[in-house]
């Protein structure tokens, strides 16, 4: 059952692939195998998932958005390095493990009720980012990532990112504000 969900996986995100460190990809599937585990969903369903539930009928889906942050956060990276060359310095695999991963503790913040998406109990009490950072670690991912993912919301105030989570934090409200 893992294989077919792994499979699934690679299937609709790609962009998996792009994470070079064969252990950090198999890593980012782990968290969201247990995180689709723990939701009670499957891989397919994060297309059909709205990406926010503050958007009455929102017409993007978590997976749609988790790719339009991934290409965000990876034209910004660019970007970076083109204008600013070894002057900054960013660890791909970490940003794209952190931009895939981003929001997957939605599967668990979100329930599903008769086909409408709601809170979860959990989410009731608890926020994405810090469900998904916490999901990072029990897989064992590298603290650079739970630190994007913990990060990246724009409810979280601190005073200290790291470029990466800066990048995914920035591409995370560039791709969640053109739709509210």
């Amino acid at each position: 059952m893992v294989d077919e969900i792994r499979d699934e996986l690679l299937s609709l995100i790609p962009e998996l692939a792009e994470i070079k460190d064969e252990a950090l990809r198999d890593g980012v599937v782990d968290c969201f195998t247990i995180a689709l585990d723990e939701g009670g969903y499957k891989p397919e369903d994060m297309d059909r998932m709205p990406f926010t539930l503050q958007i009455e009928n929102c017409p993007v889906s978590l997976l749609e958005h988790i790719k339009g942050v991934l290409a965000t956060s990876l034209a910004i990276a660019r970007t970076m390095e083109t204008v600013y060359g070894p002057r900054v310095s960013i660890d791909r695999d970490a940003l794209i493990a952190g931009a895939l991963l981003h929001d997957v503790g939605k599967l668990i913040e979100y329930a599903e009720e008769e086909g409408e998406f709601i809170a979860s109990d959990t989410g009731m009490l608890v926020r994405h980012n810090i469900i998904g950072a916490q999901i990072a670690r029990e897989a064992g991912l590298p603290i650079e990532v739970s630190h994007i993912i913990a990060y990246h919301s724009i409810d979280v105030d601190i005073t200290r990112r790291t470029i990466e989570a800066y990048i995914v934090h920035i591409s995370d409200y560039i791709n969640s504000e053109v739709f509210k």
